[in-house]
């Protein structure tokens, strides 16, 4: 008697599970192809969907592009949020943690985000109020120890670039593995810029 053939069970996705693998897929998309050049038909092909189901969750490319750029936002901001309620002993570092730690699971939505979408005549804006969000943030964590208000919103610009460029470049060239050795190295070299710009003034 011949032996019956193995079968495998299709497992369904829930309707948020559906989305979210289409987020994931349309931000690989996005990010490689740029907005205009992707179709629907191309991110259907990425996420291992028909377009039919594509277009019972998103209506047009456009929406499917600012869902990516605001669920990405958001899971930075409650990251970010969920490490500044750890206690202050392990807020080391929880810049860093936090936009890597979402970089990690998506890392193509964080480009997305940071690079690509201010690029976009139709998504600049959105980028824009991300950043904005970001300096204030840095912002209100330098306080008033820095008091020259110009140096100071220099130096909050300047942190976000820091950390959004150097979690980008991590994910190029760095180990997961050695993410908590980024982590502390990261947040030394922030902390060195601000202790530079709290010394006294170099008169020349």
């Amino acid at each position: 008697m011949a032996p019956r053939a193995r079968t495998t069970t299709r497992q369904l996705l829930t309707r948020e599970q559906r989305s979210a693998s289409i987020l994931r897929a349309a931000a690989t998309a996005f990010a490689g192809a740029g907005f205009a050049a992707t179709s629907m038909d191309d991110v259907a092909a990425a996420a291992g969907v028909t377009k039919l189901i594509l277009y019972r969750h998103f209506d047009s490319k456009e929406e499917l592009y600012r869902a990516v750029l605001a669920g990405v936002a958001g899971r930075l901001r409650d990251e970010l949020t969920a490490q500044l309620q750890r206690p202050d002993a392990e807020r080391f570092g929880f810049t860093t943690r936090a936009i890597l730690s979402v970089a990690r699971t998506d890392p193509d939505g964080v480009r997305l985000v940071f690079v690509h979408a201010e690029r976009e005549p139709k998504f600049a804006e959105h980028a824009r109020e991300y950043r904005d969000g970001a300096v204030l943030l840095a912002d209100a964590l330098i306080g008033d120890r820095i008091t020259d208000p110009v140096v100071k919103a220099w130096a909050a610009r300047a942190a976000v670039s820091y950390l959004q460029t150097g979690v980008l470049e991590w994910l190029e060239l760095g180990d997961p593995a050695r993410d908590e050795e980024f982590i502390v190295l990261s947040t030394r070299g922030l902390l060195g810029m601000f202790e530079g710009l709290l010394a006294p003034p170099v008169r020349t």
